[in-house]
């Protein structure tokens, strides 16, 4: 690669109009990268493996190498550990390669999903706020004590930051015994958000830990002309908590193509799980309809082929075994828990991949 395609990928980060948001998720994936506890020395021959493999594309740093110990500690697959793509690597490369960061950050507004996914089932809006201006769930404008209404003839809501909220970020929960002020103050920490109702998920996968909603992340990717179900886990809340996301202290488990869990799990510091801590071992476990969670993938990611080709997914399973999409990540998206749990992302293409990624600014 040569010097200007460098200057230019470093100049894209420095003024990205959502610098902050990068920053953030750079720090917290910095947790895992950081720990010094559950990582593995890398042995000669894999070094030079690694080293051989890497060279063609771009130099490892310290941080790259922390990652491929990293893996090499958890290896929850036998595939190569060349093959691993390091964090730092696949956020300053190979996500910037396949989403055009500035309009995926625009487009990632919850508030557009009904727009977006108008046959999609979806949890049911209950209100939206918008540039600080109120909605009905039919985009409709009311007023401030209407939206109230509206949410207090509800049990219990969740309200999220409909832009740039990850991690579990800027989610809030609200109940009748929280009273009207709660409402209040929540309503008013942002001018973007998104209320809706709770949504019931399946029994099979609220044994597992029916406190949290657990969700489907499933990362797609475009590419040789047909979308590719790259890789899907679980994520499960723990110890009663309300969020599944890994950076909230959940846990994460790989999803083999028939919907069964693999044998273990995974938190974001990268310890292994052998069943939940709530106790359901977890190759008990067959997420339902997970065949049709990826039908809907594939058939809806070439509505943002021209943003993003790289997306991630969430989405719940209903009552009815119903897939609910709860969330788009046009960028971003977190590879992670996606290695941890399922081995390499990219597998056998990651060759076919990165030659793709770094043909450009060589």
């Amino acid at each position: 690669m040569n010097i200007l395609g460098y200057f230019r990928r470093k100049l894209y980060i420095f003024y990205n109009i959502d610098t902050v948001r990068f920053s953030r998720k750079q720090f917290i994936h910095s947790e895992l990268c950081n720990n010094n506890y559950n990582r593995k020395k890398l042995s000669k021959n894999q070094k030079e493996e690694i080293k051989a493999f890497w060279s063609k594309y771009t130099q490892l740093n310290k941080d790259s190498w922390k990652w491929f110990e990293i893996y090499n500690y958890i290896k929850p697959t036998d595939e190569n550990i060349k093959y691993y793509i390091p964090d730092n690597i696949y956020y300053m490369y190979v996500d910037m390669h396949f989403s055009n960061l500035r309009e995926s950050l625009i487009l990632d507004d919850k508030n557009m999903y009904d727009l977006y996914f108008p046959e999609i089932k979806r949890p049911k809006t209950i209100v939206r706020k918008i540039g600080d201006v109120y909605l009905a769930h039919d985009y409709s404008k009311i007023s401030k004590e209407e939206a109230i209404t509206l949410c207090t003839n509800q049990k219990i809501i969740i309200i999220k930051v409909s832009k740039g909220s990850d991690g579990g970020h800027g989610i809030s929960f609200w109940n009748l015994d929280n009273g009207r002020e709660d409402l209040t103050k929540l309503l008013d920490k942002w001018s973007n958000l998104i209320v809706q109702e709770i949504v019931n998920q399946h029994h099979d996968i609220s044994i597992i830990h029916k406190e949290s909603l657990n969700t489907i992340r499933i990362m797609s990717l475009y590419f040789n002309n047909k979308v590719h179900i790259i890789s899907s886990v679980l994520r499960m809340g723990v110890d009663g908590a309300r969020l599944d996301n890994a950076h909230s202290g959940g846990i994460v488990a790989g999803i083999l193509d028939d919907g069964r869990l693999r044998e273990h799990a995974y938190n974001i510091r990268g310890k292994r799980f052998d069943k939940h801590p709530q106790g359901i071992s977890f190759n008990s476990i067959v997420v339902p309809s997970i065949k049709k969670c990826h039908e809907i993938v594939k058939s809806q990611s070439l509505r943002f082929i021209g943003v993003s080709k790289l997306i991630s997914w969430d989405f719940a399973i209903d009552e009815l075994a119903n897939p609910v999409l709860i969330e788009v990540n046009l960028s971003y998206g977190g590879v992670d828990v996606h290695q941890m749990s399922n081995g390499p992302v990219f597998g056998e293409m990651t060759a076919d991949i990165l030659d793709e990624v770094f043909k450009k600014g060589k």
